[in-house]
């Protein structure tokens, strides 16, 4: 994770979230990420692990709190086999 400058554009190192580290779930393949427009969640696709990993941001530092993963076949969850995207409404 990086914190982008809004001025310069530069980016500064944050943190890492690693699939399977610190109770992690459902980033094994990541292959997209979408922030809300509060900036408040963050969701990641983890293609290999049919899943979608639910992250809370701290909006002033960037950093992100683990929270959930929805994975494809649990708790009535269907329809996530190899996801590649993730959209949200506008209203998020």
């Amino acid at each position: 994770m990086f914190s982008r400058n809004l001025s310069t554009g530069a980016l500064t190192y944050v943190e890492m979230q690693k699939d399977g580290v610190n109770s992690v779930d459902g980033l094994h393949s990541a292959s997209s990420v979408t922030v809300t427009p509060d900036g408040s969640h963050v969701y990641v696709v983890g293609a290999n692990d049919h899943a979608v990993a639910v992250f809370l941001r701290n909006s002033s530092a960037g950093r992100l709190t683990y929270l959930e993963v929805h994975k494809d076949g649990v708790n009535g969850v269907d329809g996530l086999r190899y996801p590649a995207d993730i959209e949200l409404s506008p209203d998020g």
